[in-house]
């Protein structure tokens, strides 16, 4: 009997290989843009694509910071080639130990087992908060027209 991935098997497998398992080689082996405009993964970098290269310069900073991370998929849905995930990602900081979560979104293309394409939406900055880079209530402050620092 034939076992089949899904393209939520290939998105978690991503997620655990690569971030849980911290295995940056996993990057280039399963995130294979299509030649081409937004081919690549964006929502990561302000206002600008990231290609594979990129992301895996992202991925060592993050885990720079954090550790045993989990990245579990709290929904999704598949249609055509995308499938849209609304995620949790837990870890500690690696500093201090302390733990913290985020919640997040990642919409990503599939094909033959690859991703394509992806767009990430993650609330890093209750991330930044947690390692204590940033103040608590950044945002509230921020919303009502106070700078931080």
């Amino acid at each position: 009997m034939e076992t089949t991935t899904t393209k939520i098997d290939v998105i978690q497998s991503f997620f655990t290989e690569v971030w849980s398992n911290e295995r940056a080689e996993v990057i280039n082996e399963v995130f294979v843009p299509d030649a081409g405009e937004n081919k690549t993964a964006d929502g990561l970098k302000k206002d600008e694509k990231m290609s594979p290269e990129d992301f895996e310069a992202f991925h060592g900073a993050l885990l720079g910071l954090i550790q045993d991370v989990v990245i579990s998929i709290d929904e999704y849905i598949e249609y055509d080639d995308w499938v849209v995930t609304r995620c949790t990602l837990t870890a500690n900081d690696r500093r201090s130990g302390k733990p913290v979560k985020i919640l997040g979104s990642a919409w990503a293309r599939v094909t033959d087992g690859k991703i394509r394409e992806a767009h990430n939406y993650w609330d890093f900055l209750h991330l930044f908060e947690g390692l204590e880079l940033l103040p608590e209530n950044t945002l509230q402050t921020c919303i009502q027209g106070n700078s931080i620092g």
